[in-house]
């Protein structure tokens, strides 16, 4: 077996020790190590994306000693290591080109822990790439949850705490659903391991038991998830979300953490569900549906400075295009900001 196989478990561990050693460090410290962690992950996924290609199949990389269905395991092949790399470019893309904005927005006291929450939210998506097991997936999506609003509301502006309380609330709910559908399953089958999870409902599908359950089950994890990743028609959360928050936090929000939770979502569907049971037909299809939905309601609304006064949209581009209303104006950096007469706004 190659040295590259260790090298998801030894990416995760990496960044959760970047984090820890960030949260001592200055902010221009903790920055270095942020773009040099980025970097190594994204150089260490190329390479076992090469081995993956090279050996034609996926890997399944046990951890600890015990096997399935006890232990828990990391499984790629080709297309996790790319996305891994893919998530670390672009977090390193986001952190070069925002530098600027980062040093004008937040206070020299607080730009360590804005790298510390950068580096959980990579550790998160790392792990939602590699896993095999739901209840891991569970964990790191809660965390990557924490830090995404760490990240939102460390611009110490009112509308950023707000967006933060309401993207909180939303994400607890789809968590909540998410955690739910797995509870579901795991009182079935027994197995939390998505290998064993997919031969499991085969066998249940087959017999014909537990075919409303697993249904209800995995509707529960499709809408948990369709819900923290901003799926139509739960997309209500996002424009405050992606409108008020740093230019960095905007990419690493829209481009990697809602992304992480539609890659975590197909995982589910495909490798815990068999192709002949009614579930992974029932749930792709819904996958499907709500992702062009999405795509169809976010380029409808890229026209919003066109679109008549009264209607909203909801894209933060559009809301960045839209032209000066009465009680708001357009900073100089591209965000909207509310005059003394503009009337409170809420969470909801």
């Amino acid at each position: 077996m190659a040295f590259s196989v260790n090298f998801p478990l030894f990416s995760i561990v990496l960044c959760l020790l970047c984090a820890v050693v960030s949260s001592l460090l200055g902010g221009r410290a903790a920055r270095i190590v942020s773009l040099a962690l980025c970097a190594a992950v994204a150089v260490a996924s190329a390479i076992l994306a090469a081995y993956g290609v090279r050996i034609g199949r996926a890997t399944e990389y046990l951890m600890g000693h015990y096997p399935h269905p006890w232990g828990n395991e990391l499984k790629f092949g080709i297309l996790e290591p790319l996305l891994a790399a893919l998530f670390a470019l672009v977090m390193l893309l986001c952190l070069v080109g925002g530098k600027r904005q980062l040093l004008n927005d937040l206070a020299p006291n607080k730009q360590n822990f804005y790298y510390v929450m950068c580096d959980l939210v990579l550790v998160a998506l790392l792990a939602l790439s590699y896993t095999n097991d739901l209840f891991t997936g569970y964990v790191f999506i809660e965390i990557c949850t924490i830090a995404s609003c760490g990240i939102l509301m460390i611009r110490q502006i009112g509308r950023t705490t707000l967006a933060a309380a309401r993207y909180m609330i939303f994400s607890l709910i789809g968590s909540g659903l998410f955690m739910l559908g797995v509870i579901l399953l795991y009182a079935i089958t027994g197995h939390l391991l998505m290998p064993n999870l997919k031969s499991a409902i085969a066998a249940l599908w087959e017999s014909g038991s537990y075919r409303t359950v697993l249904l209800t089950a995995m509707t529960l994890i499709t809408f948990g998830l369709a819900v923290k990743s901003g799926l139509f028609p739960f997309h209500f959360w996002m424009p405050d979300t992606y409108g008020y928050a740093t230019p960095a936090s905007g990419g690493i929000l829209s481009g990697l953490v809602s992304k992480g939770s539609i890659f975590f979502l197909i995982k589910v569907v495909f490798w815990s569900t068999p192709a002949t049971s009614g579930t992974a037909t029932t749930c792709s299809t819904a996958a499907a549906f709500r992702t062009c939905c999405t795509c169809s309601a976010r380029s409808a609304s890229l026209s919003g400075a066109s679109a008549p006064r009264g209607r909203r949209t909801y894209s933060a581009w559009s809301r960045i295009r839209r032209p000066r209303r009465s009680g708001i104006s357009t900073s100089a950096s591209g965000f909207r900001r509310r005059s003394a007469c503009s009337p409170p706004c809420s969470i909801f």
